[in-house]
């Protein structure tokens, strides 16, 4: 099954399935502009089997385009442009619609950030309109938790109707049968369930909420049932990023029927602030992103991983706040990623493109594929520190000298 995923005059990009393999070519007299593109996107899936890989459809992961879909027609489009003209543009928005959570997590990152007045329904649209006019191709919808809002429905659907992969966080208390149908008539592509532990009184301890492990993991496997794309979303720490605990989760996983388990390094941020000397080592990281090498071999089957240290190395991807990603609080700040407490302006005061601009000014996000900025001590110390303890959240960027 061949799929031309990408067309412009002078160059046209095709994607090859083939016993759950995939070849990227490019052809056209423009195909030199678009060979180390393809190079690096084919260097990627290459390494990786695929969690889903059918005539219809095939999913490297819950976290990238489908092939073939509109978001990843989008995706190569913007990597033409920025090859021809070197501008950086928001291609994922993240997006935390409610502040509202009935989870009091230990290392919650959004802890003292502002949550008032909420975005609406409107407001929501018009960031993803000007995302979409941008060239964004994700929408991810997190919080607190976004099932609290009652048009989380209609976001998803108008997301959606844009030809965005879509993405939305859920702590899994309030999902079942029905909700995950709804979810799936939205057009939601990827649910990431918080999974904070493959084991339940832990997982209940973390998100001081009894009995919500239960709920979460019935909540995913009836998503699952619904048709979802679903993922398993782990924050790794000391405590959990043994061998042992890893197995147990991607065994759970395999047990719900999961696609994918995502695993995200923990960060002294939020509550977790105070806790620099408690964030993985080096050696621990590097175990999850061995693990992620190891599950992820062609051959093997079950559930995927994605571990955020590998895709994001600098070998990889490279930090994305700021160059790839940016983040809205739910009073409509934006921040380079959703565990940046800094903000460089508000899309009730000011354009998408303008704040955008403003980032991409910024000395501290002109420098490609470095390691995640928050785990930088220097860059900590440069912004992170200097913050007031009784300030306001997100802190103006430019309040920091």
């Amino acid at each position: 099954m061949e799929y031309e995923i990408y067309k412009l005059p002078g160059l046209s990009i095709k994607a090859k399935l083939k016993d759950n393999d995939i070849e990227f070519t490019a052809e056209g007299f423009l195909k030199h502009m678009a060979n180390p593109i393809v190079k690096q996107i084919s260097e990627y899936f290459s390494t990786e089997r695929p969690a889903i890989a059918t005539e219809e459809k095939y999913v490297l992961s819950g976290w990238l385009p489908y092939i073939p879909s509109p978001a990843l027609t989008r995706l190569l489009s913007n990597q033409v442009k920025i090859k021809m003209n070197g501008i950086k543009i928001p291609e994922q928005i993240s997006i935390a619609v409610t502040g509202k959570c009935p989870c009091d997590c230990i290392f919650c990152c959004a802890k003292g950030i502002r949550a008032e007045p909420e975005l609406t329904f409107d407001e929501i649209k018009s960031i993803i309109d000007q995302g979409i006019e941008m060239g964004t191709h994700l929408f991810t919808f997190d919080g607190g938790e976004p099932l609290l809002r009652k048009d989380i429905y209609d976001i998803i659907s108008y997301a959606n109707s844009t030809g965005s992969l879509t993405v939305m966080f859920t702590n899994g208390l309030y999902l079942d049968g029905d909700v995950a149908h709804k979810l799936k008539k939205a057009g939601l592509d990827t649910l990431q369930v918080s999974i904070d532990s493959p084991y339940q009184e832990e997982h209940d301890k973390i998100r001081k909420v009894k009995g919500i492990f239960k709920k979460a993991t019935a909540g995913a496997q009836s998503a699952v049932e619904a048709g979802l794309f679903v993922s398993l979303y782990n924050v790794v720490r000391r405590t959990n990023s043994d061998r042992k605990t890893l197995n147990d989760l991607l065994s759970l996983a395999e047990k719900l029927g999961a696609h994918e388990v995502s695993f995200y390094d923990i960060l002294a941020i939020g509550k977790w602030l105070e806790r620099e000397d408690d964030t993985l080592t080096d050696e621990e990281r590097e175990s999850t992103i061995k693990f992620h090498k190891e599950v992820n071999q062609k051959g093997n089957k079950g559930p995927k991983v994605m571990a955020f240290s590998y895709f994001e190395s600098p070998e990889r991807f490279g930090c994305m706040a700021g160059r790839r990603w940016i983040h809205f609080t739910p009073a409509g700040d934006l921040i380079p990623c959703s565990y940046t407490p800094l903000t460089f302006g508000n899309i009730r005061e000011t354009s998408l493109k303008n704040m955008w601009e403003k980032v991409r000014k910024h000395a501290e996000y002109t420098t490609e594929n470095r390691a995640c900025m928050i785990q930088d001590k220097e860059f900590r110390k440069r912004y992170i520190y200097p913050i007031p303890k009784d300030a306001s959240l997100p802190y103006p960027i430019e309040k920091i000298q």
